[in-house]
């Protein structure tokens, strides 16, 4: 039994000196339909003569073998075919109205580069549903990795019960080289999503930017796997981000020509700014409820981020807009 979805090799980039290919050339496809990390056109259900694919055993220790017939052959539908710069293209295959989807692209300034898709339909569950949710393809040589998760589980393709908008979805990256300029942007859509407005959430610099409107761009000063980097939103909550929090009160206020006044209402253990990119400018460690900072070396008009940590570890992060 196959276990998941199946993964077709796609030749886009050159075999490496050392006879080497890369994985992040696999595009992957299950029921949901397909994501293609090269940029190139999506897989359907449909294989092209020649096209080489994998798929992944449901138990891997029991063994097994795949049948293929001549019934399986399509006269009309063999017109996809992945293969570096020749690939063959085909129009974009009409939605299903039933099946709610988003395809996601991470993109880095050095041509790295995945994309992930995200379904909604009635019929699936929050555990993983075989033949719609595909893993993350294990490996590596790939320079940039996208996925979305469900408890440790990471996917290049997941499927999800019906479509509503409260619903949050957690995201992370890994990256092998840095420092690097990333993109978050949405692809695609189909269906109830086309609807409903689209928010990223960075958990890490606590922005929630709008992907219906532009991109998300930020700095990755760090290489690694960075799991719960982001959440996927289509309600609009940054007023509750933005919150100070239970205990701690926090306040920004401008001390004097170039210099910021941060008020606690708790001895701050650390404070940390960082540009809007997440590039962090300097950290402090005050052990007071209240410290000047000058911000002189920075322009007039930037947004900057600034998050304290109390000393009973609460943290609270605002921005504000340095003016002259």
């Amino acid at each position: 039994t196959v276990a998941d979805g199946i993964y077709l090799w796609t030749h886009d980039t050159q075999v490496s000196g050392s006879g080497d290919f890369v994985s992040t050339d696999y595009a992957s496809y299950s029921l949901l339909g397909g994501v293609n990390p090269t940029g190139g056109p999506l897989p359907d259900k449909n294989l092209g003569s020649g096209q080489g694919f994998f798929v992944r055993a449901a138990d891997d220790a029991a063994g097994g073998s795949v049948r293929f017939t001549n019934e399986m052959r399509l006269k009309e539908a063999n017109d996809l075919f992945f293969k570096g710069s020749v690939t063959k293209s085909k129009e974009v295959p009409r939605f299903r109205s039933d099946i709610s989807k988003i395809w996601l692209d991470l993109k880095s300034d050095q041509d790295g580069r995945d994309q992930i898709l995200i379904g909604f339909k009635n019929e699936l569950s929050k555990a993983v549903d075989p033949g719609y949710d595909v893993p993350k393809f294990k490996s590596s040589s790939n320079p940039v990795k996208f996925y979305s998760m469900s408890g440790k589980d990471k996917f290049a393709i997941q499927g999800l019960k019906t479509f509503v908008s409260t619903r949050r979805i957690r995201m992370g990256f890994e990256i092998k080289e840095s420092p690097r300029n990333m993109t978050v942007s949405i692809s695609r859509r189909e269906g109830e999503i086309t609807k409903s407005n689209v928010y990223l959430y960075d958990r890490k610099l606590k922005i929630q930017h709008d992907l219906t409107k532009s991109d998300y761009e930020f700095t990755q000063l760090r290489s690694g796997d960075f799991p719960n980097r982001f959440e996927l939103r289509f309600t609009d909550m940054e007023d509750r981000e933005w919150d100070s929090g239970p205990s701690m009160n926090f306040r920004i206020l401008k001390a004097y020509n170039q210099h910021l006044l941060i008020s606690a209402s708790h001895k701050l253990a650390s404070l940390t700014l960082y540009d809007f990119q997440g590039n962090e400018i300097y950290k402090l460690s005050p052990q007071k409820s209240e410290v000047v900072i000058d911000v002189s070396m920075i322009r007039s008009g930037s947004l900057i981020i600034i998050s304290g940590v109390a000393e009973n570890g609460e943290v609270v992060t605002k921005k504000t807009l340095i003016s002259e």
